[in-house]
């Protein structure tokens, strides 16, 4: 079985290729995505694309938006396209070297993804604004090999801690 770990460098992983997952495939993919969920709780991580987990496919873990339901959900084949009439927003974004940046992003977003209901994939869809917007961008940009890091023209914030 392959080990599950937190790959945080930009270099490595924007070489790295995915594959779609197939439906046959999830029972046996459930160990490393509870994994994934138990890495992500360990590193104040909200979400992971499968590549930053050492896993070659198509998918990522991200907490569940509703702060009633705590649990992460698990999207598969996400494919992200922007709402261009609400236009674009800088927000700060954490790379996945542990570094804060200055990303453009699409303020709304339309994304298509399958989910599994334990037994077979159903297709969902939504809009998404805000903060999910935010994260289904980045996560789908490391799924296609774009990460923000050491080699891209985004910039570094510094982050001002206080020492009391």
């Amino acid at each position: 079985m392959k080990v599950v770990k937190l790959i945080q460098d930009p270099l490595y992983l924007k070489r790295q290729k995915v594959t779609d997952v197939k439906e046959h495939q999830v029972p046996s993919l459930m160990v490393h995505i509870k994994s994934m969920v138990v890495l992500c709780r360990k590193n104040s991580l909200g979400s992971m694309c499968a590549t930053e987990a050492g896993l070659p496919y198509n998918f990522f873990v991200a907490e569940n938006p509703d702060p009633r339901d705590p649990d992460y959900d698990v999207v598969f084949q996400p494919t992200v396209i922007p709402v261009i009439n609400d236009g674009q927003k800088m927000i700060e974004e954490l790379g996945v070297n542990g570094k804060t940046y200055k990303v453009r992003r699409w303020r709304k977003v339309r994304m298509s993804w399958l989910y599994h209901n334990g037994h077979t994939f159903e297709e969902k869809s939504g809009e998404f604004e805000g903060e999910v917007a935010y994260i289904a961008q980045r996560l789908s940009d490391r799924l296609g090999g774009l990460y923000v890091g050491p080699d891209t023209d985004h910039e570094v914030v510094t982050i001002q801690t206080q020492v009391q």
